[in-house]
């Protein structure tokens, strides 16, 4: 397991619950701040807005990886599969709202966006304003993006979600391995142990086949689904 005290003391520590509403709060300001008015920003005015962005992105990501690395350490335990079912939830809401500003900057007229990068001041998001303008022929609209957004806790992130906890759930063999120990013989240097772990393994996954199998197929659609529409 992975020491994440420098995220959060605990699975209930009131400081996760304080950021999460922070980076609601501060995600809904800057919508009604900004939403609309990108194009009249100048370079200093684009940084400034840059920088809270951050910030709250900054906020959603600590409280992500928080759940993300618990959820990841024990795909069974129902505490971790809930924070981190929220921590989505809480990645999708913020998203949808600042999707805007992006969106904004990417529609502006192309000598418009030239000479707001010549500012020096935007140097430090100068990748990331050029990759929006890069990704400008496959974005939908913003109610669309908008969607997608909300969406996507439920999309391929719950499927893969899923597939950890039936892989999580496998074991192996007459004594019921894990797949960490079964895999770890796979490449050992011992021939009849990696034959006997491959024979395992064959015999563990069969069971979970059809489940696993429906898994990849429905994000690879979802993935070619998404890639159609932009």
């Amino acid at each position: 397991a992975w020491d994440l005290g420098d995220l959060y003391g605990s699975d209930h520590d009131q400081a996760m619950e304080e950021d999460r509403l922070r980076c609601l709060r501060r995600a809904e300001e800057f919508e009604t701040a900004h939403a609309g008015r990108v194009a009249q920003l100048d370079g200093p005015g684009l940084r400034e807005a840059l920088l809270e962005l951050e910030r709250i992105m900054e906020l959603e990501t600590r409280v992500l990886a928080y759940a993300g690395l618990r959820h990841a350490a024990d795909t069974a335990d129902p505490v971790a599969d809930r924070l981190h079912g929220a921590a989505l939830g809480l990645s999708a809401e913020v998203r949808s709202r600042v999707l805007f500003f992006l969106l904004e900057w990417s529609a502006l007229p192309e000598n418009r966006t030239l000479e707001v990068l010549r500012d020096p001041g935007l140097d430090r998001f100068r990748h990331v304003l050029e990759l929006a303008l890069a990704r400008r022929p496959h974005r939908l609209s913003r109610a669309e993006e908008r969607i997608l957004e909300r969406l996507s806790p439920v999309g391929p992130p719950a499927w893969r979600s899923l597939g950890d906890k039936v892989v999580a759930g496998m074991r192996f063999g007459p004594v019921g391995r894990p797949l960490s120990q079964v895999l770890k013989e796979l490449s050992g240097p011992e021939r009849r142990e990696r034959r006997r772990a491959a024979e395992e393994l064959g015999a563990g996954i069969a069971p979970h086949v059809a489940v696993a199998a429906h898994v990849l197929n429905t994000t690879v659609s979802q993935r070619r689904i998404s890639d159609e529409l932009r």
